[in-house]
């Protein structure tokens, strides 16, 4: 099936995922190491604690931040090397790396008035959070691929979900569901190895592999969306080799 003219089921965007992650396995590897790593490496040496405890409530917030502030340079890099490669353009690791950083400012800017608003309005009610929640399921790969970014980014996102809003939510739950077990699953033979700051190095890094295939999924259905809602998307990069980059609109 064509990704730019017809609109992918379930089936086929899991599918192309898997074909896009496997078909482009050592960049994508190299991204998710270079970043995870050293986020893992971080993490290991927060104290967690006992359940309950102040001590492992910070240690849940100061792992949160350390993947929202860092890991997200993956996720920007990641998308990058999908949508080349569906444009046929040559993929080098390190370029994606690059672009990652490039941008990793604007998401940051995007993801704070992101939660801004999402706050608002969950202060007036639960039900518009979790609304708009959904309407800027796509606010990342935007920013990471149509250089654009704050609000301008929210309502691109926002205008793709429109008319799909509940496909959106049950492919987007779908993949944290799929992509949830098989890491849990991954995972298992770890819980019965002595406890060695090594090997929960390795168990989440393991983890943020298997993570990244699920971004990768939600990566293809942006783009699917985005292909048949813009045919002249905006593209700040010439991801095929000897053509010229497209006049932004």
């Amino acid at each position: 099936m064509d990704i730019k003219t017809e609109k992918f089921g379930v089936g086929e965007i899991i599918r192309a995922g898997w074909q896009v992650y496997w078909g482009n396995f050592t960049n994508m590897l190299l991204v998710v190491l270079c970043l995870y790593i050293p986020i893992n490496i971080v993490e290991s040496f927060i104290p967690s604690g006992e359940s309950g405890s102040s001590s492992q409530r910070l240690y849940f917030e100061a792992s949160w931040l350390l993947r929202g502030l860092f890991g997200v340079i993956a996720i920007i890099a990641m998308a990058y090397i999908v949508e080349k490669a569906i444009q046929g353009g040559k993929i080098v690791w390190a370029e994606a790396l690059k672009h990652g950083f490039s941008r990793w400012g604007s998401v940051i800017v995007t993801n704070i008035l992101a939660n801004i608003i999402l706050l608002g309005l969950s202060l007036l009610l639960i039900v518009p959070g979790i609304i708009w929640y959904v309407y800027y399921t796509f606010y990342v790969y935007v920013v990471a691929l149509r250089s654009i970014g704050g609000k301008t980014a929210l309502d691109y996102s926002k205008n793709l979900v429109k008319g799909q809003w509940w496909r959106v939510a049950g492919i987007s739950l779908l993949t944290v569901i799929l992509y949830g077990l098989a890491s849990v699953i991954i995972a298992i033979p770890f819980i019965f190895l002595p406890p060695h700051q090594i090997g929960g190095i390795i168990s989440t890094t393991i983890s943020s592999v298997i993570f990244s295939i699920g971004n990768v999924t939600m990566m293809i259905f942006f783009l699917n969306t985005d292909y048949l809602k813009n045919p002249a998307p905006f593209a700040p990069l010439d991801f095929v080799e000897g053509v010229a980059p497209a006049t932004q609109p």
